[in-house]
């Protein structure tokens, strides 16, 4: 079973105990990817083995695979859940 990699250009979700963000690769190597949030522009995060065959990354208390793509009206969605919900 192949791989899933993180991608230039594509948005993930980030994931932690306090709510959701979206990372955007926009540069890789085979060891590491440069990503843009809204934490930081330009951040190196070094990329591990995740499950199922994905790659991942963490960032301070944050996780992110490279399976879970972000679309923007997932991003709508969970704000408004976060805003109104929580």
């Amino acid at each position: 079973m192949e791989t899933t990699k993180f991608e230039i250009g594509k948005t993930y979700k980030g994931v932690s105990g306090v709510g959701e963000c979206a990372i955007t690769v926009v540069k890789r190597t085979e060891k590491s990817i440069w990503i843009d949030s809204v934490m930081e522009k330009n951040k190196r995060l070094k990329i591990r083995s995740g499950w199922n065959n994905t790659e991942a990354v963490s960032y301070r208390s944050w996780y992110a695979d490279s399976f879970s793509t972000y679309s923007v009206e997932q991003q709508r969605n969970d704000s408004m859940y976060a805003a109104y919900h929580r």
